[in-house]
């Protein structure tokens, strides 16, 4: 079971640095890239809370 959540971790944090990175790519450092009311950046930060969660009970369960 922790296996699981391990795994859902690391790919919800790999899936929220690709679009971190691919916003910098194309928008550069400028104010764009961090607008919350983009639909991408929503989406990396769901992905980075998901990240959060579930390593956070990883951590939990392991212990």
């Amino acid at each position: 079971m922790e296996q699981l959540f391990f795994i859902i971790a690391i790919a919800s944090l790999g899936i929220a640095a690709v679009i971190f990175i691919g916003k910098i790519l194309t928008e550069g450092l400028g104010g764009s890239t961090f607008k919350v009311s983009q639909k991408s950046v929503k989406i990396m930060l769901s992905f980075f809370a998901l990240y959060v969660v579930t390593f956070a009970v990883y951590m939990f369960i392991s212990n």
